[in-house]
């Protein structure tokens, strides 16, 4: 380094001050304090707020993904009373299927029994947790975060099989903090894992893999041009994962690519759902309805971050910038809204023509097609999870103080066919349903059954 070059960092700070003109008064120091003040605020709130949607956008990932691993449950009668509960780990990630709750702890993986709550096992995670648990087919599947898939026997906790996935680093960036090793889907006797990182050359990639359900083996695997930012959708004889900004198809067979399409700049792909033919998914606000067969975008709707719906309407809800929702009604053919709705706080459950929606005030049986009001059930909060049918029948959750009632409604009429007391605030995590009882995520990160 040269002594001028020394020197020209110096002579700045010298004659800065005499280049500037005369010294601020105090006032207008002050305004500029405070004017720096407001835009570091403004930049933490915005940090906050995108960390707060991608927390968001995986969860509901991670719903849609349980959902998809879940089995037809039958009618539910109703619960004689609470059978028994148990803590839980904060953020509610568990497991379960009708004899077995596993439970996900810092460093050990406890499973209990459906039927009382009793400990069966736990065994010991290496690695650190990623994402999972998934109960299926005699086991307990859960991903790493030193990008492993492991296997336990549900019935003893005995490892059957663990899966090295080829690694990746991490960005730490907060565009880029994304889940390292997606949720695992299951379909049939395979189990597909989509991965996320930082590639050799520093960009974002990963792989999608399609392993044996009862050894591990790996069938095949596929390369990601930008990794995954949700578990892959399994339609038909087809497979679609996206990783911001492209999303991709392959072939279930063999992982043969058949098409990937660039979705412009967005940051992050949320999973989607197929009407009439199409593929229907959201990258960061816009909405777009892809050709299956081709990959090409066929509309695309400046509406929302997230999305629902079938053959006959989809609906994704527009966040206003001071907060609050409005549910937009989408024709799955056109994407030409049809219907809005304001302070809807969840997605609604859509089924035969209905949508049921949590709104301030009450849960309100909805037309899909026209939006117009079919019944209604008066709820003094809003419910914290989605209205969902269980076999034939509707089950919400209404909060009431310190206490929640888990209502049973005839998805017709909107009447009660019975109702329980559940004395614990509603938390994270899922509210499941089935013929095995209830199981309700309590605030205090507790599980309670109900039988």
């Amino acid at each position: 380094m040269s002594a001028l070059s020394r020197l020209f960092p110096a002579l700045i700070l010298v004659l800065a001050p005499l280049s500037a003109g005369p010294p601020p008064t105090p006032m207008a120091a002050n305004h500029a304090m405070q004017f720096q003040m407001q835009m570091q605020m403004q930049m933490q709130m915005s940090r906050a707020r995108f960390a707060a949607l991608q927390a968001q956008r995986r969860r509901a990932n991670e719903q849609v993904a349980r959902q998809k691993n879940a089995i037809q449950t039958d009618e539910l009668a109703k619960p004689a009373g609470e059978a028994w509960r148990i803590p839980l780990s904060p953020g509610g990630n568990r497991g379960d299927d009708a004899s077995v709750v596993v439970a996900v702890g810092e460093k050990w993986l406890i499973a209990r029994s459906r039927d009382k709550g009793a400990d069966l096992w736990s065994s010991a995670m290496e690695g650190g947790f990623e994402s999972g648990p998934v109960v299926s087919n005699g086991l307990v599947l859960y991903a790493t975060s030193d990008y492993r898939c492991v296997a336990l026997e549900k019935d003893s906790g005995k490892q059957r099989y663990q899966v090295q996935l080829e690694s990746l680093r991490r960005f730490f960036s907060a565009d880029n903090n994304k889940t390292k090793v997606q949720f695992p889907i299951i379909e049939g006797k395979r189990v597909y894992l989509a991965t996320y990182g930082k590639g050799a050359d520093g960009e974002a990639g990963g792989k999608l893999y399609a392993l044996d359900l009862d050894t591990g083996a790996k069938l095949w695997e596929a390369g990601l041009a930008a990794g995954a930012d949700h578990p892959p959708m399994v339609l038909g004889d087809r497979i679609l994962v996206g990783g911001a900004p492209w999303i991709q198809a392959f072939q279930t067979s063999d992982g043969k690519p058949l098409w990937k399409t660039h979705l412009g700049s967005s940051k992050w792909v949320s999973m989607g759902v197929e009407a009439q033919g199409h593929y229907c998914l959201t990258a960061d606000k816009t909405v777009l309805a892809l050709d299956m067969a081709k990959g090409e975008v066929l509309w695309r709707q400046e509406v929302g971050s997230a999305l629902t719906g079938d053959d006959r309407q989809l609906f994704s809800l527009r966040v206003g910038m001071f907060g609050g929702a409005t549910l937009v009604a989408l024709d799955p053919a056109t994407g030409r809204p049809t219907w809005e709705r304001k302070g809807v706080g969840t997605l609604p459950w859509t089924q035969d023509g209905r949508a049921y929606v949590a709104e301030e005030g009450a849960l309100r049986c909805l037309d899909v097609m026209d939006g117009k009001q079919v019944w209604e059930w008066p709820m003094a909060k809003p419910s914290p999870w989605p209205a969902m049918m269980v076999g034939s029948q509707l089950v919400v959750a209404c909060p009431d103080g310190k206490t929640t009632v888990l209502r049973y409604l005839d998805p017709a009429t909107g009447k009660e066919t019975w109702s329980i007391t559940v004395k614990a605030k509603p938390g994270s995590g899922l509210l499941v349903a089935d013929g095995a009882g209830i199981l309700f995520p309590g605030k205090d990160d507790e599980m309670i059954c109900l039988k």
